[in-house]
């Protein structure tokens, strides 16, 4: 884990925590928002297109990217390894508790998803495959900015990979901000 990313969680917590009292109630029905969330401990970024037909129920898609570069040693050989990966999904929500500041979400994504490896010395491969996850987290605004929803979420995502039949599973985190239009 990078520095940066060491300190992201606790300023997240931060923030929730001074912005939280001085929350204000928004009326989202009916709104269009966009936005961009950081998978916590990855360096996924993801954009999003956020709305919400109803106070307690919504639609989310998404497109996820990331990039990575490292070292790999087999047999006393080291190789320069990049993966590339990329996401699309269709994300349900639904928010059992709306308060005036607040909503408890819970949600269902289910995605499409390719990578890309490219390892110095072996060549390229690609594979594609889908993902499921399903999350619980919240999103609140604040005053003076009841366009802006800030929101966090932690859910169970499992992937499996066509190609290669490799399956990964575990939990993930992310927080985010989206603007209400």
């Amino acid at each position: 884990m990078s520095m940066k990313q060491k300190f992201l969680i606790p300023a997240v917590a931060l923030a929730s925590a001074v912005a939280a009292p001085a929350a204000m109630a928004t009326d989202t029905a009916g709104k269009l928002g966009l936005g961009m969330s950081k998978v916590i401990d990855e360096d996924t970024v993801a954009l999003a297109g956020r709305y919400w037909a109803s106070e307690s129920a919504g639609l989310q898609g998404t497109v996820y990217y990331s990039s990575e570069d490292y070292q790999t040693t087999v047999n006393n050989i080291v190789s320069d390894v990049e993966v590339t990966q990329w996401a699309v999904g269709l994300k349900g929500l639904f928010a059992p508790i709306v308060r005036e500041n607040s909503k408890f979400l819970m949600s269902l994504e289910v995605g499409y998803n390719e990578a890309e490896l490219d390892v110095e010395r072996a060549g390229n491969s690609k594979t594609d495959g889908w993902f499921v996850f399903p999350a619980i987290g919240a999103e609140f605004m604040l005053n003076g900015l009841p366009e802006l929803g800030l929101n966090f979420e932690v859910g169970y995502r499992y992937e499996d990979s066509d190609d290669l039949n490799v399956q990964t599973d575990g939990v993930k985190g992310s927080v985010g901000a989206v603007y209400y239009f």
